[in-house]
């Protein structure tokens, strides 16, 4: 399975260089929807921002208990743990939507501008490498064949390691 993202910058924004992201879907009890994730291998954890809330009119400490404050290079953000796990979605090179189930999402008070974080813990629970081409402008993840992908079925889980 490969997961095609793309590339965009340099930014003059928070975190100035390039922005490697993937488009997700996140499926939960209370947000269903699309979200652009920056892929930041320096995350512990995959979050979704303030900014992408702001169109559910959602705030992130409404999403479950509160944690701790997650530092990264623009602030210390107050972060809250969803409150159940959810199933991220993606779209393979071949076009099959890949599942990602049982994830522990949060969510973190930020500027609007900070985008939504895929950090290592989505990284290493379900065994995906990271290639990143700055000339194509590309970012790839690339793991295991989902669980009932294949054989024409158009979609699958990834199943966590």
């Amino acid at each position: 399975m490969r997961i095609i993202g793309a590339v965009t910058g340099p930014s003059s924004g928070p975190g100035i260089g390039f922005r490697p992201t993937v488009r997700m879907s996140v499926w939960s009890e209370t947000i269903k929807g699309q979200f652009d994730f920056l892929v930041d291998t320096g995350s512990d954890i995959t979050a979704l921002t303030t900014g992408s809330l702001k169109r559910f009119r959602y705030q992130p400490r409404n999403v479950g208990p509160a944690v701790r404050k997650t530092g990264g290079i623009a602030q210390r953000a107050p972060t809250y743990k969803f409150a159940s796990p959810v199933s991220l979605k993606a779209l393979d090179e071949a076009g099959r939507v890949c599942t990602f189930p049982d994830f522990q999402l949060y969510a973190m008070e930020t500027d609007e501008e900070i985008p939504c974080i895929l950090g290592r813990d989505f990284l290493v629970s379900y065994d995906l490498s990271v290639q990143f081409d700055p000339r194509r402008r590309t970012i790839v993840l690339e793991g295991r064949e989902p669980v009932g992908a294949g054989n024409g079925l158009p979609s699958g889980e990834v199943q966590p390691k």
